[in-house]
C-alpha cells in the first residue's frame, strides 16, 4: 500500500503504527483517526525544503481546527491562517501569540475585526476596499493601528475543482489587479491603516505545479507596482498543495511543492508566507465507519455503514473520491458497490460502483486521505451526533481528543427555551 503510515500487518490494517481493528474494539465508530508521528512528517517535509530561505509557515486552520492538533502544530513553529473569529477563538485556546496569526476571508464582521484587532494579530488579508474603509473605522475607534496586506486576484487556473478554486476573476475572493494599484494608494491615506504588503490564493488540492509558478511569475508585476509605494515586508503565496486521494495518483511532496518554487520567488529582505492546510493533515487523518447491513436491490450491492454525509461531506459535495479500505485485507473477488449512509437523502454515500472484496456485516471500513476538511465540515443533520476524534501518539498511545457527542449535545442551545 503506497499511502503514507497506513500497511496492512497480519492481515489487520495498521495506521501510525497501531492496529486499526484494535482501536474500533476500544471506540464506538464512526470516528476520525489521526496520526501524530504522519502530522509531523509532514510538516518536517516543509521545513527541510524551506531551510536558508526567508519562508514562514503558516498553518491553514480551516482544514483542521481541533485544538490538539493545532497544539501539536503550534508547539512545530508554525504560525495560523484563520478566516473566522471562532478559529481565531481556538488558537487563543492554545495560547497563539497575535503576531502568529494572519486573518484572511472576504466577509469578516465589525465583531471579528474588533475581536482580532484587540489580540494585535500580525495582519488582516483585505479582499475589498469596503473592508479595508471598515476595518480603518474600528481602529481608530479603538485608537490602534491595524496592520494589513492586500489579497490580490490574479485570474489563474489552478487546475482544481471548481469550488475550491479562488483565484480566478469569476471567484469572490481578493481584489482584482486592475483596483490593485489604487487599494495601495487609498491604504496610505488611511491613519489607522498599515500596509505590510500583499498576496493570493489560487485554490487548493492542486497537484499541478505550474499555475503555481504561473502566479509568481504574474506576481512580478504586483511587487513592482507595490514598491512604487511602499518597501514590501510580507509576500503572502497562499497554501493549496494537493494531495493523495487514489492509490494510483501521484501527486507532489511538500518538499517537492516547495524546490519547484524556489527560483521564482522574490529575493531580498522580506518574509514570504505560505499556507499549508490539506497538506499537512490530509494524510495524517482516516475515518473509520462499520457495515450495519449488506443489502442487493436490482442486483445493485450496498453497503450501509453507520458513518454518513454528516461526517464526512466532501463525496457528497464535491464528488469527491476516497480510497476506502477494510481494516482486514481480504482475498475474495472484488464486488461492485455502493457505500452509502442512513441519511434520508440519495446523496448520502461515500463512493458509487466501488470495487470491493465481498464483506461481511459489522465488519470496519477505512476511509484514507480525510485528515483535512473532514471533521470540520461536519454537521448534526437528521439530528445525528457529530463523530468523536481519536489521536495516535509518536509513542503509539491513543488518545481522544474530541469526544462522540450526545444526543443532550443536539439540543441543549434549544431546550432551555421549551417553557418560555
Amino acid at each position: 500500500m503506497n499511502f503514507e503510515g497506513l500497511e496492512y500487518k497480519n492481515t489487520i490494517l495498521h495506521f501510525g503504527g497501531k492496529s486499526v481493528l484494535e482501536i474500533t474494539q476500544t471506540f464506538p465508530t464512526p470516528f476520525y483517526l489521526y496520526s501524530e508521528e504522519i502530522l509531523e512528517k509532514r510538516i518536517e517535509s516543509y521545513y527541510e525544503a524551506i531551510k536558508d530561505h526567508n519562508i514562514q509557515l503558516m498553518y491553514s486552520v480551516k482544514a483542521n481546527s481541533n485544538l490538539s492538533i493545532l497544539k501539536m502544530i503550534h508547539k512545530k513553529g508554525l504560525g495560523f491562517d484563520i478566516v473566522s473569529g471562532g478559529e481565531l477563538f481556538r488558537c487563543l485556546q492554545i495560547h497563539v501569540p497575535g503576531n502568529q496569526i494572519i486573518f484572511s476571508g472576504v466577509g469578516k464582521t465589525e465583531e471579528e475585526i474588533e475581536f482580532a484587532l484587540k489580540n494585535k494579530i500580525l495582519f488582516f488579508s483585505i479582499e475589498s476596499q469596503s473592508e479595508l474603509y471598515l476595518i480603518e473605522k474600528i481602529a481608530k475607534r479603538l485608537q490602534v493601528v491595524a496592520p494589513i496586506n492586500i489579497r490580490v486576484n490574479p485570474d489563474i487556473n489552478p487546475k482544481t475543482h471548481p469550488y475550491i478554486s479562488t483565484g480566478l476573476k469569476e471567484n469572490k475572493f481578493g481584489i482584482s489587479a486592475d483596483q490593485f494599484e489604487d487599494t495601495i494608494q487609498t491604504a496610505l491615506t488611511l491613519k489607522h491603516i498599515e500596509l505590510c504588503g500583499f498576496g493570493y490564493h489560487i485554490g487548493s488540492q492542486i497537484t499541478d505545479l505550474s499555475s503555481k509558478i504561473e502566479a509568481l511569475e504574474k506576481s512580478k508585476n504586483f511587487i513592482k507596482i507595490f514598491n512604487k509605494y511602499k518597501k514590501l515586508q510580507f509576500f503572502d503565496i497562499g497554501g493549496g498543495l494537493g494531495i493523495q486521494y487514489k492509490k494510483e495518483e501521484k501527486v507532489p511532496s511538500p518538499k517537492d511543492f516547495i524546490e519547484s518554487i524556489l527560483p521564482y520567488l522574490p529575493k531580498g529582505d522580506l518574509t514570504i508566507l505560505l499556507e499549508p492546510g490539506r497538506s499537512i493533515i490530509g494524510p495524517a487523518g482516516i475515518y473509520i465507519s462499520k457495515i450495519l447491513y449488506i443489502k442487493n436491490n436490482y442486483g445493485k450491492l450496498f453497503y450501509i455503514v453507520d458513518g454518513a454525509m454528516n461526517d464526512l461531506i466532501r463525496p457528497s459535495l464535491y464528488n469527491a473520491y476516497h480510497e476506502i479500505i477494510p481494516i482486514i485485507e481480504k482475498q475474495d473477488l472484488p464486488q461492485i458497490v455502493d457505500i452509502v449512509g442512513p441519511i434520508c437523502e440519495t446523496s448520502d454515500f461515500f463512493a458509487k460502483n466501488r470495487l470491493l472484496p465481498l464483506m461481511q456485516e459489522n465488519e470496519f471500513l477505512a476511509i484514507l486521505s480525510a485528515g483535512a476538511y473532514g471533521f470540520v465540515m461536519s454537521s448534526q443533520y437528521n439530528s445525528r451526533p457529530r463523530p468523536s476524534e481519536i489521536l495516535i501518539k509518536k509513542n503509539h498511545q491513543v488518545q481522544i481528543i474530541r469526544e462522540k457527542e450526545t444526543y443532550f449535545d443536539l439540543i441543549k442551545p434549544e431546550i432551555k427555551f421549551l417553557n418560555e
